[in-house]
């Protein structure tokens, strides 16, 4: 296997780990959020879009498995609303580094991330399969994945914005190009 391959592999293993333990270790949604936030950008900035792509879709996918949350156990398919949203992050994020890293490359990042997840929940997860949902549980998804993801995300973007100053000076991390 070549040098680059096994970075690549421990890299993604290594993120996507760290961004796993956040979310099991971690109960306040406010914190959460945007940790992972973070982790997903540094992801993307460091390993290139498939490594912020693979974190993005397993991640969502592990914690299901491990821990899953009350909201995804009444309705799993809202797992794939996390996984487009946390993709959609990554993705205009890394097609925005160039010209727009700054933070308005990352606010557009975080609102698309939010209205990808809202558009979602509220367009197919919710009405094709959210028949085992009462009222509260669609208002509470309807928020957590839609404006409460707008503002973890923004919160994420902002960190990560003042981290990866000094990351990306950082021989071995800084950016890679696809």
């Amino acid at each position: 296997m070549k040098k680059n391959s096994v970075q690549f592999l421990a890299r993604t293993a290594l993120l996507l780990a760290l961004c796993v333990v956040v979310q099991l270790v971690i109960t306040g949604q406010w914190v959460k959020g945007p940790l992972v936030n973070v982790v997903l950008l540094v992801a993307a900035m460091s390993g290139g879009p498939v490594c912020g792509l693979i974190v993005a879709v397993l991640n969502p996918l592990l914690v299901f498995l491990i821990a899953p949350p009350a909201i995804m156990l009444a309705c799993p398919p809202i797992m794939v609303s996390v996984m487009l949203g946390n993709s959609v992050l990554v993705l205009v994020a890394w097609l925005l580094r160039e010209k727009w890293m700054g933070l308005v490359g990352l606010v557009a990042a975080a609102v698309l991330k939010a209205a990808a997840m809202a558009a979602a929940i509220s367009w197919v997860i919710i009405p094709v399969f959210g028949g085992a949902l009462n009222e509260k549980q669609v208002a509470m998804a309807t928020k957590m994945f839609g404006i409460t993801q707008l503002y973890t995300a923004a919160i994420g973007c902002a960190v990560f914005f003042a981290v990866w100053q000094v990351l990306k000076k950082v021989p071995g991390i800084g950016e890679k190009k696809a």
